[in-house]
């Protein structure tokens, strides 16, 4: 198996790390947050991005609220860096955003 060598130059993060950095933090059950952070810049996390949501929602429990912006990864502001022709391959191909596919919305 080859593994990128991008990845490995970022921390590894666990579940256990990312539920005791809050804490230490003074994230407390039942406190309401507002999470808006790149998964990248958290470090390769072990399960991907849903291992850090799941990491908050462990701290705050079932009677805290995780707020989460809404959006999508693309984005139509690309556009006016392609030609043209780019442009409407572009809004062709693209998906539009679905709240229901969204990480931010779990409920």
């Amino acid at each position: 198996m080859i593994f990128r060598e991008e990845p490995l130059k970022r921390p590894l993060v666990t579940r256990s790390k990312l539920t005791r950095d809050p804490v230490s933090l003074g994230l407390r059950p039942g406190d309401l947050i507002m999470l808006h952070a790149s998964a990248r810049a958290t470090g390769w996390a072990v399960g991907g991005p849903d291992v850090v949501i799941q990491a908050i929602l462990d701290v705050i429990g079932p009677k805290g609220t995780l707020m989460m912006y809404a959006g999508w990864e693309e984005t139509s502001y690309i556009t006016i860096a392609l030609e043209e022709d780019g442009g409407k391959v572009y809004f062709a191909e693209c998906p539009p955003f679905g709240p229901k596919r969204s990480r931010a919305n779990r409920r």
